[in-house]
Formats: C-alpha cells, sequence, structure tokens
C-alpha cells in the first residue's frame, strides 16, 4: 500500500492515473466477487483525501443516479449491484433466477459534464479529435459510445477479448453485456502481487499469442487491420483465473476489456475525420499502435512507472516552452538527436505526449532483474532503442504480434518460441 508520504509525493497527474487504476482495481474486485482488501481500502481513501486537498477533480462529473437502474430487469437478469462508472457508462452487475452472473454496460441517459479541467485530465482515457493543429476533446454521446464499442466487440475474432453478450435498448437505455469474470485486472495483479520480471514477461508472451491467433486457431491477425483494440492499459488487460496467495493461478488465460477506437465519427453536431477514444499515454502518437501500447505496459510493468508520465504533464508544458535548442541540450544526455527532434515535431502539431521520455528511467535503470537483452526488446516494442552512445533513439520496431512473441520467448528462458516456424 502507498503511504501517505507516497501519495503526496506523486504529481496531478499520477495521483489522478492512480485513482482510475485503484476505482478499476476495485471494480475488478466486485466483479470477481471476492472482498476487497482493506490495504487497496485505505490507499483509495488516501489517494480521495489528497485529490480533495489539492482541489484536482475527477474526468467527469455525475448529476446522474445510478441507484435508479438496481432492480431494472435485462434480458431476464436483474441488476443487483453497482460496480463502476464512467462519464459516459455505468457498469452494473445482474443476475438471473438460476443464478448466473452477467455484466451490463449501460449508457447514460445524458453524459456526465466534464468538470473544470485538470493537468492530468490528458493522460486519462478519453475521446478526441486528432487531426494534426486542431486536437482537442470532443463528446460523443454515451450512447453512440456503447454502440460503437458493442460494434468492435461483436467485429472481434481473436481470443484475447472479452466476449459481447448481448447489445439491446431497454426504454431508451442502450446497452451490453459482457461475462462475469474471475480475476484480475494487470495493474491490481502488479499492486497485489509484485511478481518479479519473467513472471510478468510470461504473462505478456501469453497475451501477445492471444493477440496472433483467432479464436479457431488461424494464424495471421495483422492481416487483419480491424482487429485491433485500441486501448491497451494495465487496466484494460484481466487475468482470468483463480489465484494463490502468492499469485499463482492455474489455467490462466488474459483478456483485453473496453476496446478503444480510431476512425471517423458522426456526431450530433459536427463530422469528425480522426477520431481517438483511448488512452494517449499508451498511445502517445494518437495513431493506431497496439505493439506500442502493449510495450508501454510491460515498461511500466518491470519498471514500476509509466515512462511517458516521468515528467509531470505541469514539467512538460514548461518544456514545451523552450526554444529548440534550450530542449535539445536539457535531453541530450538522455535522447538522440533524431528522437529529440520527433517530440519537437509531435509538439507542434498540438501532440505533446512523447515529452515524458526526455526524463524517463531506463527499466534497467529502476529494476537490476533488467538485463540488457529484455530492455531491448522492451524499447523496441515502443519503436525506441539505445544508439551507439547509449541514448535513447527511433527504431521501426517490430511489424507483428507474432514478432513480439517471438522476442519474448527468446528472453524467457521456460519458454520455446511458439511461432517460431511463421516467422
Amino acid at each position: 500500500m502507498e503511504s501517505e508520504r507516497q501519495v503526496q509525493a506523486l504529481s496531478d497527474a499520477e495521483l489522478l492515473l492512480r485513482k482510475d487504476g485503484l476505482d478499476k482495481s476495485l471494480t475488478a474486485c466486485a466483479m470477481a466477487g471476492v472482498e476487497v482488501s482493506t490495504s487497496e481500502q485505505a490507499e483509495f481513501a488516501l489517494v480521495q483525501d489528497e485529490i480533495a486537498r489539492r482541489g484536482l477533480t475527477s474526468s467527469y462529473s455525475s448529476g446522474i443516479d445510478w441507484t435508479s437502474l438496481l432492480g431494472l430487469d435485462f434480458e431476464g437478469y436483474r441488476l443487483t449491484g453497482f460496480l463502476a462508472q464512467g462519464r459516459f457508462s455505468f457498469l452494473m452487475l445482474g443476475e438471473n433466477q438460476d443464478g448466473d452472473r452477467r455484466v451490463y454496460k449501460i449508457a447514460r441517459p445524458v453524459a456526465g459534464l466534464p468538470m473544470q479541467d485538470s493537468i492530468g485530465q490528458r493522460w486519462l482515457t478519453r475521446a478526441m479529435d486528432v487531426t494534426p493543429f486542431q486536437v482537442c476533446d470532443i463528446y460523443p454521446s454515451p450512447s453512440q459510445m456503447i454502440d460503437l464499442q458493442a460494434e468492435r466487440l461483436a467485429g472481434f475474432t481473436s481470443g484475447a477479448f472479452v466476449e459481447l453478450l448481448s447489445v439491446g435498448n431497454k426504454d431508451g437505455l442502450v446497452y451490453y453485456s459482457m461475462p462475469f469474470l474471475q480475476g484480475k485486472t494487470l495493474r491490481q495483479y502488479l499492486h497485489q502481487f509484485n511478481p518479479g520480471v519473467q513472471d510478468i514477461l510470461k504473462l505478456f508472451d501469453l497475451l501477445a499469442l492471444e493477440l496472433v491467433f483467432d479464436r479457431e486457431g488461424v494464424f495471421g491477425m495483422e492481416e487483419r487491420p480491424e482487429q485491433y483494440h485500441g486501448d491497451i492499459t494495465p487496466d484494460n488487460i484481466f487475468l482470468q483465473g483463480d489465484f494463490d496467495a502468492d499469485g499463482a493461478a492455474p489455467e490462466l488465460t488474459v483478456k483485453l476489456l473496453d476496446p478503444g477506437y480510431f476512425g471517423p465519427l458522426q456526431m450530433s453536431d459536427r463530422y469528425v475525420e480522426n477520431a481517438m477514444v483511448g488512452t494517449p499515454l499508451y498511445y502517445p502518437l494518437l495513431e493506431v499502435d497496439d505493439i506500442m501500447a502493449f510495450g508501454y505496459c510491460l515498461w511500466e510493468a518491470i519498471g514500476g512507472k509509466q515512462p511517458l508520465l516521468s515528467l509531470s504533464p505541469s514539467e512538460s508544458e514548461v518544456v514545451s516552452t523552450l526554444s529548440a535548442a534550450e530542449a535539445a541540450e536539457a535531453s541530450q544526455s538522455i535522447l538522440s538527436e533524431a528522437l529529440e527532434h520527433l517530440i519537437q515535431f509531435r509538439d507542434s502539431l498540438g501532440q505533446p505526449f512523447l515529452g515524458g521520455l526526455r526524463s524517463a528511467s531506463l527499466p534497467s535503470q529502476i529494476n537490476n532483474q533488467v538485463n540488457r537483452e529484455i530492455e531491448e526488446v522492451v524499447l523496441k516494442m515502443v519503436r525506441l532503442a539505445r544508439d551507439e552512445s547509449g541514448r535513447l533513439t527511433i527504431d521501426k520496431g517490430y511489424a507483428s504480434f507474432a514478432e513480439v512473441e517471438a522476442a519474448l520467448a527468446s528472453i524467457i528462458p521456460e519458454i520455446e518460441p511458439a511461432l517460431e516456424e511463421t516467422l
């Protein structure tokens, strides 16, 4: 558990991200039907108190009371519990007469209005117009977001994605349902069990395998561009299984929740040609790149901190005001000239999400279990490498999750590359 001093030391962005992670962790406990640990309850209280002390706000406010949904019948499933809420939806637990349980994601009748702006909001999941030079938040209707997410879930053929059970509209309430899963989010697992690097690598190798093969065992997910997830984060990676006290889980499977979206979006008041619904913290180029998001999740998992949060948003804003020469000089011991130019170019487009790399700690600098070989694989996932002088520079990265899985297997002693013959 984070101590009060540790919580107070977090930047505004880290504090809001931690609250978001704890929200989803507590939701996962509710979905799994397990009791929330006292340490997580205490940490959540500390984080809430610190947010209030600083006068920060969450990414949404709500004037809609979820209690009005309790007792409603959806397809023979009575809503018996509240799991979580977001600006666009409520997550509710449903149970039928046979005791079978489902999770219902229900659109709010009206979106919760964003509260006053906070510098940390840029790091949370959001809907955006990502057109260069005019990047801004957009506000689709809740029902549109639920319909869009359900449509994406219905189109997946990979077993890595949570199953869509039903879609409907009950008296104006747009919804979809999914299975009630037993397990933990990756963020919750990392926080509770503090696993070693090799255990983390095995989890990511398992997910990479799931992302390569579809439900019929057909190779070639990369040949289907529509199969992207679009919002891979530690909170959307779900480890399905019954965990022992030491973190072991027989017959563990990995699922991806809550897919994002990249593409055109027709809203009630405008048409957005280049929309994104996702998390800039893991998609800093504001482009569909699940491998990069996967890599930032792995970097965070083994390093204990999201590398793009190494520089707080307020500090990033200060750095972005420097001249090109000053910025290059400030980061010359960390970044290559090519990478610094890329960051400045993205800043000029209104996409300031790579700036944290200027002060990021490499995985090997944070965790002594990370050797140079492991670090090279992690960096290559996020399309980076170290040049001859040891600075971070641009790399083309991996072309597919098949290549990612083969690279992961090569640094896990007990695992033979499952896809070697296909590469």
